[in-house]
């Protein structure tokens, strides 16, 4: 358990912010937090980051995505990290493990462009990379990872 109060990590859409909170596996709107987007919303694709249409009126999911239709101007398609990276603390002490497992050096989650992206999955509109914010606990997880690698590397 966090001996601190552990703020959620915070992603952004459009103009709206939603909570990430992988033990309820769900986005919840900061202003609105009856107002949720479930992970099984997303779309897993192959190289493990999901993608979302997310409608900018509703801040729901949009789900008449039609390949053969242009989308309607307030519908954004998303790509997000890796849900194991949008939560890393959240999801270890979920899993009861230690709170730096799922922490990485960097910030880079994805593996693959989003012009393969389109092309594999047919999309023609412009695909918008969203990346979380972390509170200062999670920070200091992750600084004190890697700053403790680093000492132990040096001896």
């Amino acid at each position: 358990m966090p001996q601190q109060l552990r703020e959620l990590p915070m992603i952004k859409f459009g103009e709206e912010e939603f909570y990430i909170d992988t033990k309820l596996n769900e986005l919840r709107q900061k202003d609105a937090p009856h107002n949720r987007i479930f992970f099984n919303d997303m779309t897993e694709i192959f190289d493990d980051s999901s993608l979302l249409c997310y409608d900018k009126h509703t801040k729901n999911v949009y789900r008449y995505y039609d390949e053969s239709k242009p989308l309607p101007e307030h519908i954004l398609i998303l790509r997000l990290p890796p849900i194991r990276f949008l939560d890393p603390v959240g999801l270890a002490l979920w899993a009861k493990l230690e709170e730096d497992t799922f922490i990485r050096k960097g910030h880079k989650f994805f593996a693959v462009s989003d012009k393969k992206i389109k092309h594999h999955y047919s999309i023609k509109e412009p695909i918008e990379r969203v990346l979380p914010t972390f509170g200062s606990y999670d920070e200091n997880i992750r600084e004190n990872k890697f700053n403790h690698n680093i000492h132990r590397k040096r001896r």
